[in-house]
């Protein structure tokens, strides 16, 4: 019996260097696995009107409840999370006095993601929103079928040589399709067509003298100016070669004041002036100007 034992265990030790080396060999054979490369998630905070949200507690959290990292937007609304591990995260965005904005973001391997989180004010943005909401569905009223548009902005107005000084006729010169008919009286020709220009505020008709003299309107009150062209439906009237659709500015928006003067040869002066606001539910823009020369 001792002897049958001592012959296994020669046996096994015998055996067992063998298959070690050889389970050593197949091991080494097998190809390496890389660790999955980190990548970067950007996310930014910005209010309900798009404007950016600093000091905002941002949040990286896995589905277990981990967090991968915390951080707080700079004055911009971004922060730059780096090093995260491919997955899917979900963003939160924590600020006083606004609502807690969430957002799920998936991260690829060696790519990067970016979240935009958007949060609602309790109350600061409340009028703004609803305003915002209003001038939307006033557009949306009128029908574009068969339309073309070109549209200016305040920004393109003031961009132009004048500026908001030029009359309302000669910065529509800017737009494609129109040309001058009488300097005298400030008519203008779209698509070769005469007298047929309608012109509006706020969707609203003006009259047809008013329509003529464009010379007399200024831009100093335009927010986003529309020439509005093509085939248009009957809801637009009989004088339909050019629609001059103006958007007024609100003095929920624009809210203060500014003093201008302009001047030049023949020994012109124009001093003008702008002033908004707005009281409860209501908002106000008024400006003025004064054309003097030789």
């Amino acid at each position: 019996m001792k002897r049958i034992v001592a012959a296994a265990l020669a046996g096994a030790a015998y055996s067992l260097p063998r298959w070690s080396a050889g389970a050593i060999l197949a091991l080494a054979a097998l190809p390496a696995v890389a660790a999955p490369q980190p990548g970067e998630v950007d996310v930014i905070a910005k209010d309900a009107l798009g404007r950016p949200l600093g000091d905002t507690k941002l949040k990286l959290e896995a589905p277990d409840g981990k967090v991968a990292g915390e951080a707080t937007s700079g004055p911009d609304g971004h922060f730059l999370f780096k090093g995260i591990a491919p997955g899917v995260y979900a963003v939160t965005g924590n600020k006083t006095g606004f609502d807690t904005a969430t957002a799920v973001v998936t991260l690829v391997a060696g790519k990067g993601a970016s979240a935009e989180l958007t949060l609602a004010a309790h109350a600061a943005l409340d009028l703004n929103l609803a305003a915002k909401q209003l001038e939307a569905a006033r557009l949306g009223i009128e029908p574009r079928i068969g339309a073309s548009t070109y549209t200016m902005t305040s920004q393109t107005i003031q961009d132009l040589p004048q500026g908001e000084n030029a009359p309302l006729n000669e910065v529509l010169l800017h737009a494609p399709g129109v040309d001058q008919d009488n300097l005298g009286n400030g008519a203008i020709h779209v698509r070769n067509e005469h007298l047929g220009v309608q012109y509006r505020i706020n969707g609203i008709i003006l009259p047809e003298g008013a329509s003529f003299f464009g010379q007399g309107l200024s831009p100093r009150f335009v927010d986003s100016l529309q020439l509005i062209t093509g085939t248009l439906p009957a809801e637009y009237g009989l004088r339909t070669s050019g629609i001059v659709d103006i958007q007024t500015k609100s003095g929920l928006f624009n809210n203060g004041g500014s003093v201008g003067i302009y001047g030049g040869s023949y020994g012109t002066v124009q001093p003008s002036f702008e002033y908004g606001g707005s009281v409860g539910g209501y908002n106000y823009f008024v400006s003025g100007d004064f054309l003097q020369n030789d």
